[in-house]
């Protein structure tokens, strides 16, 4: 089943929402201190980020880069609206999600500029399994490229500011 809202957008092409399939394993970024209670509870839909305009939804991405590159939307995010000091230190978790026989419907919004899709249903904590830290330096503007450049070629060495990162959870 397939349904599709236009709305306005800032592309040259409109806005849709598509049901899809998602891929089998999938990842989602939050701040550290949720571990805890996403491990032992699963993820929630939820809309209380400052991004968040529609109603509760899990976001998830297709590639833990994907996942890096949400966390640092949602650091951006959380400044500009003061909830937190543009100097916030928290680090991120990226959980791997494993999508298989889970009854969720899955949608992407395309049109956009952001990518990855989401659920409004819950996601079991049996179906999550944390992957890495992504430290509060990586998603900081000024370290952002030279983060990308070593994970996507690896020809330099790894920036001193990585320092719980691993690629390979």
């Amino acid at each position: 089943m397939e349904f599709r809202v236009w709305l306005e957008s800032d592309l040259d092409q409109p806005w849709s929402v598509d049901e899809i399939k998602p891929p089998p394993i999938a990842y989602h970024t939050t701040p550290a201190f949720n571990i805890e209670a996403i491990s032992s509870k699963g993820l929630e839909p939820r809309a209380d980020n400052p991004q968040d305009e529609y109603d509760p939804r899990i976001y998830l991405a297709s590639t833990i880069m994907e996942a890096v590159s949400y966390a640092k939307q949602l650091r951006q995010a959380l400044v500009k609206s003061k909830r937190v000091k543009s100097n916030w230190d928290e680090d991120y978790a990226i959980f791997q999600v494993n999508t298989s026989g889970l009854p969720n419907k899955f949608f992407e919004e395309k049109g956009l500029r952001r990518r990855g899709f989401y659920t409004k249903e819950p996601i079991p904590p049996q179906n999550i399994q944390f992957v890495t830290m992504v430290d509060h330096e990586i998603l900081l503007a000024k370290n952002f490229k030279a983060f990308k450049d070593w994970y996507f070629w690896q020809t330099k060495p790894k920036p001193d500011f990585v320092q719980s990162f691993d690629p390979k959870g």
